[in-house]
């Protein structure tokens, strides 16, 4: 399997024969990684046909609705929290960030789940447009102001074309794409020069993802389907025309909360019957490994703290 990003022969990475959120086994669990960029990527890859059916879940974000459990905190849970808070320096965009950008603005979310972030573009602008999927996640948008199109980043609907859009964002949506270099190419065709692009990932240099990896929330295969560093995502974005402006990081204290260390104990239990040699996960998330997280990564540099990795760019053409 050759890397998308970079056309090397990917080498055998992670192995998750387990999608934890369904509770049942997974065709998509495998992940190959390349050894030149770092670029991981699902083996094999689903067809646009698989996919409706790795968002059909109980609970799921975009569907207003979590999957964690709240269970008590003791009290070394409570002082590892408020010492993650404290060490905590990310910097987590909202579209309130871009409020120079949106005011009597072209805006398109691609990817705008349940309408979030399409709400707030419509305090600033009333030409606010999404692209969406997921019917389930669509229930939940029920802004009149803003207008929502079925489709995907890199099957783009029918409605875009001849347009242009003076901002867009696409904010955790790469990672779920079968193409994501499609998507990034379809973004450029709407963009004009001076656009501004908003884009957000997983960061897979996180320490947290290298010792926790299949047990952890950021891994979640299948709905991820690739993995990105902070340095391939920004070739890959250069590569298209854009000039990046800034680039952010942020997740560090979640990874201390006890309903996040709760449910990737649960997926690690999970895992339990199969070989630990195949599936290469790591020991549960406890306590222990927590605070023994906490302590290596709380002065580390953004790359290896932080879970995700964004960008806030300029299309140059």
């Amino acid at each position: 399997m050759k890397c998308m990003l970079c056309h090397t022969e990917m080498d055998d990475w992670l192995v998750m024969p387990t999608d934890p959120k369904k509770r049942e086994p997974t065709r998509f669990g495998t992940v190959k990684r390349c050894p030149a960029c770092h670029f991981g990527s699902v083996f094999p890859q689903p067809t646009p046909d698989d996919v409706p059916a790795f968002y059909q879940l109980p609970s799921y974000y975009t569907h207003g609705e979590t999957h964690f459990r709240d269970p008590n905190p003791g009290l070394f849970d409570k002082l590892l929290w408020k010492a993650a808070y404290y060490f905590d320096k990310g910097e987590h965009k909202q579209p309130g960030s871009f409020t120079e950008h949106l005011n009597n603005t072209r805006v398109l979310d691609v990817g705008s789940g349940s309408g979030g972030k399409l709400k707030k573009y419509a305090e600033f602008s009333e030409n606010v447009f999404g692209i969406e999927p997921d019917p389930n996640a669509l229930t939940h948008n029920s802004d009149a102001s803003v207008t929502v199109w079925t489709g995907t980043a890199e099957d783009m609907p029918g409605e875009v074309r001849g347009r242009t859009f003076d901002f867009i964002s696409m904010t955790h949506v790469l990672e779920h794409c079968i193409d994501p270099v499609r998507a990034v190419r379809n973004v450029t065709e709407i963009c004009e020069p001076g656009t501004v692009f908003w884009i957000e990932v997983p960061n897979s240099e996180c320490l947290h993802f290298k010792e926790i990896n299949i047990c952890s929330e950021m891994f979640d295969a299948p709905r991820h389907l690739h993995f990105f560093s902070p340095e391939n995502l920004a070739n890959l974005l250069t590569e298209n025309g854009f000039e990046i402006a800034e680039t952010y990081y942020h997740g560090f204290q979640r990874h201390h909360s006890l309903p996040w260390r709760d449910w990737e104990i649960q997926i690690n239990d999970m895992l339990s019957e199969h070989p630990r040699e195949i599936t290469k996960q790591t020991d549960r998330h406890t306590i222990a490994k927590s605070l023994s997280l906490f302590l290596r990564s709380c002065l580390a540099g953004p790359e290896a703290k932080y879970d995700c990795v964004g960008f806030v760019c300029t299309y140059k053409g």
